[in-house]
């Protein structure tokens, strides 16, 4: 028998969550579908507040709020969501200005202090040139946020299942899709779809299908909606010990015309620990060396983050490195892409910003499944909105 719920969300990262927080909390029958029974305990990822972008410094500013209240309504366990250790700009001027720039138009607290006075605030770590502090910024545990975004989804009333995995998608209409889901083995929980097995494919009908599954999203939607490009590209970075203390959440600004920084990948990230330092990249220029495919680090890149370390975090022990890396999806164009085509609501290409803007990210997907739009730049080109034609019912994808 098919099951039908009013709305889908496949996948349950930080977007995909926050999703389902945001339409539950509004009264919506929700039930969040993820692959993945276990949440991945990441060093986390930089909270960032100061946007040159208007659009991205609204979200931002959203964000920063929702937060405490995701932690307030979903928080389990004594680990903050987010550690608002503060954020960091520092590196090249004209970059600098604009962001303090976005920052004072959004009225947002921030300091500009010296390279000395940043280096005794935070010993252990090297600053160039000015330096832009916001105290709201810091680190974001995408592992605790996730599982507090979804304990605040259940706590208003939606619905949970891990290890379920999207096998078949067929549009039937403008308010209508149906999905063919398997439920995996148990894991943490031992409850499947109603009236289904584990192994079982059950097929499920909804309203409406909010798709934020990071990588899988362009091949679950292949034929049904025309995506722009969606690159994946495997992000490393290197965890490093040490005793000076916590850190902020840096991002170093690289000066183009220095020939001292010609080794960097893009703009340096240094994110704060429990006696620990994560250093590596982010925006990162394509070297070719490598790919959302392989988990290795290129003896290159390797060298590279070690050489940044020893430069600008004096303080971390670089002689022990712990390599870490995460799968990152962009789309081409360098914008997020969130909106909705017949029951489909797409949000995917959110980068390395996407799990700190999570929160806002919740409330468009959410709202594009009521009727309201989502900022035009996020939008579909019109071209690619054509892909769905609701006057052609049945029309379908099976996942590879």
């Amino acid at each position: 028998m098919t099951e039908f719920v009013d709305t889908i969300v496949a996948g349950g990262g930080t977007a995909g969550s926050a999703a389902a927080w945001q339409l539950a909390r509004r009264g919506a029958e929700v039930l969040l579908l993820e692959t993945c029974p276990a949440v991945d305990d990441s060093p986390g990822r930089a909270f960032e507040l100061a946007y040159a972008d208007p659009v991205y410094q609204a979200l931002a500013t959203e964000s920063a709020e929702l937060w405490d209240s995701v932690s307030a309504a979903g928080q389990g366990g004594s680990a903050p969501v987010l550690d608002r250790t503060g954020a960091v700009l520092h590196g090249h001027a004209p970059r600098l200005e604009v962001a303090a720039e976005a920052l004072v138009r959004a009225r947002l607290a921030h300091e500009i202090l010296s390279a000395a006075d940043a280096e005794s605030r935070w010993p252990g770590l090297r600053f160039g040139g000015s330096v832009l502090f916001t105290p709201q910024g810091g680190r974001l545990r995408e592992g605790a946020a996730i599982t507090a975004l979804r304990g605040a989804a259940v706590a208003e009333g939606a619905r949970v299942v891990a290890g379920a995995t999207i096998t078949r998608i067929r549009i039937l209409g403008d308010d209508l899709a149906r999905l063919e889901v398997r439920r995996a083995a148990a894991g943490d929980d031992p409850t499947p779809p109603h009236g289904s097995t584990f192994g079982e494919v059950q097929e499920i009908d909804c309203r409406r299908l909010v798709v934020a599954l990071g990588a899988s999203t362009a091949k679950l939607l292949r034929g049904l909606v025309a995506l722009p490009r969606i690159t994946s590209t495997r992000d490393s970075s290197i965890v490093l010990p040490t005793s000076r203390g916590t850190a902020p959440a840096v991002l170093h600004l690289p000066d183009p015309t220095a020939p001292g920084q010609r080794y960097w990948r893009g703009d340096a990230a240094v994110l704060g620990g429990e006696g620990s330092v994560s250093v590596g990249w982010r925006d990162i220029r394509s070297s070719g060396e490598s790919s959302a495919r392989s988990g290795a680090v290129p003896p290159r890149e390797l060298a590279a983050l070690l050489r940044y370390a020893r430069e600008w975090a004096p303080g971390a022990d670089a002689t022990v490195p712990t390599l870490t890396s995460r799968v990152r999806t962009s789309a081409h164009h360098g914008d997020f892409v969130i909106d909705r085509i017949g029951p489909v609501i797409v949000g995917a290409g959110f980068g390395a910003a996407g799990a700190g803007l999570a929160p806002a990210v919740g409330r468009l997907l959410a709202g594009l499944v009521e009727g309201t739009a989502a900022p035009g730049r996020f939008a579909l080109r019109p071209d690619r909105r054509r892909a769905f034609d609701p006057a052609a019912p049945g029309r379908s994808v099976r996942r590879a």
